[in-house]
């Protein structure tokens, strides 16, 4: 079983699968940063709301993997929304073509794994 991170406490004790969708957020935290990086030819607004995004899931995912109940679906409900905000944002990226598929390829499957996940925890817990 892996352990908490040392900031995080978790509500249950379900927490190797709690550490696997917080880190799979990190993961597309990462995964948008390198679209930041390489998205330099496009608008500095639309670089700097992907970069908040990118940092806001991993936030509210661990806020809601700390509390339960009516918390967490709050917490959970605003992180897909904003999961949701960066794959259309990715979609526009690749239909601009000013971004290489290749490079939006992991971000795409990371917003599919964690809009999969969350709504497989919020039905798993209870909390939606």
């Amino acid at each position: 079983m892996a352990d908490d991170p040392p900031f995080i406490r978790f509500h249950t004790g379900e927490s190797e699968i709690r550490v696997e969708v917080y880190q799979l957020a990190l993961d597309l935290a990462s995964r948008l940063y390198t679209v930041i990086e390489l998205a330099e030819v496009e608008r500095y607004y639309l670089r700097d709301a992907l970069d908040k995004k990118s940092t806001a899931i991993p936030v509210l995912i661990a806020r809601g993997l700390a509390v339960s109940g009516p918390e967490r679906r709050d917490h959970f409900a605003r992180a897909r929304q904003i999961i949701v905000d960066c794959g259309a944002i990715l979609d526009m990226l690749g239909e601009r073509g000013t971004i290489e598929v290749e490079a939006l390829g992991p971000a795409r499957t990371l917003v599919s794994s964690m809009l999969h996940k969350i709504d497989e925890m919020t039905y798993r817990w209870g909390a939606g």
